[in-house]
């Protein structure tokens, strides 16, 4: 799937394994760089989903430049303003979820997607 610009979007629910590019106090934006098929892009990773445990500092659960396991938990394309153009183009936000999958293989911890899709809809995000 690709947004207007051939920005590639991973699809929903898809495991990826990237690097903590930055923290931030909500959560960990992660970067993914893939070869096969070839796909690259940032998301944030939300406190509530760096793990199964409540987590009240990120830098307690990972730190920038750590290899982590993630799962596609949602993928909104928003309008974004063009520098120096009257024009729009979209590009994807994508919410990451870490505790949905094995940091130690990226093995799916939730392969029916059901607890996922519930905490998103609780938390208004989710497809």
């Amino acid at each position: 799937m690709t947004a207007s610009g051939g920005v590639g979007i991973p699809d929903l629910y898809s495991i990826h394994k990237g690097n903590v590019a930055r923290i931030e106090t909500y959560g960990a934006f992660i970067q993914i760089r893939q070869q096969q098929p070839r796909l690259q892009f940032r998301g944030l990773a939300h406190i509530s989903q760096l793990s199964n445990i409540r987590v009240t500092n990120v830098e307690d659960v990972v730190s920038t430049e750590d290899v982590v396991w993630v799962k596609v938990a949602d993928v909104e394309l928003v309008a974004q303003q063009q520098d120096q153009s009257d024009g729009r183009k979209q590009h994807p936000r994508i919410q990451l979820s870490m505790k949905y999958v094995s940091q130690e293989d990226g093995t799916d911890l939730d392969p029916s997607n059901d607890k996922l899709r519930e905490e998103m809809s609780r938390r208004g995000g989710g497809s």
